[in-house]
């Protein structure tokens, strides 16, 4: 699936970028660049991010909250419904939890998790959650392939 491709509908490929802060999101900065003809959007727990082009949605952090946790689903609900997305990216974190599984639900979305470059030996938490779930999930380091058979390596997304 390339950014300028149509999508089913014969419209223009809706993409959403799916992470916590800090380096996560950089990271989702960095693969949402390389997608410019995409509508693309962001769910993360700011909405003032600098990234041109790209609408941002803002969720309250749950995971050390969990009464949060309905909040951020009608939030995350609302936010696919009016974007109503072809494809999400993950570059980690709990956002993807939620907005993963209902997209999939949803909207038949292709789902697409990049494990962070953080993560060089071991797989992370949300990692070994969305494994199955995602329809392609990516590696940085070729020593996770040994705990994600089906990932593929990608090699540095920072380059």
């Amino acid at each position: 699936m390339t950014s300028g491709e149509p999508s089913a509908w014969g419209r223009r490929l809706r993409i959403g970028f799916v992470c916590s802060a800090g380096g996560h999101l950089t990271q989702a900065a960095i693969l949402a660049r390389r997608f410019p003809d995409a509508r693309r959007f962001l769910i993360s727990y700011r909405d003032d991010v600098d990234m041109e082009g790209v609408s941002a949605y803002a969720i309250p952090t749950f995971f050390y909250k969990p009464w949060r946790t309905p909040w951020c689903l009608l939030k995350i609900l609302r936010i696919l419904f009016k974007e109503r997305p072809d494809a999400l990216i993950s570059t980690g974190s709990e956002p993807a939890a939620l907005a993963f599984p209902l997209a999939k639900i949803l909207f038949g979305c292709k789902l697409i998790y990049v494990e962070s470059c953080a993560q060089v030996r071991r797989p992370s938490g949300m990692g070994r959650l969305l494994y199955r779930l995602c329809d392609l999930f990516l590696v940085q380091s070729p020593a996770l392939l040994a705990h994600y058979p089906k990932a593929r390596y990608a090699g540095a997304i920072l380059a």
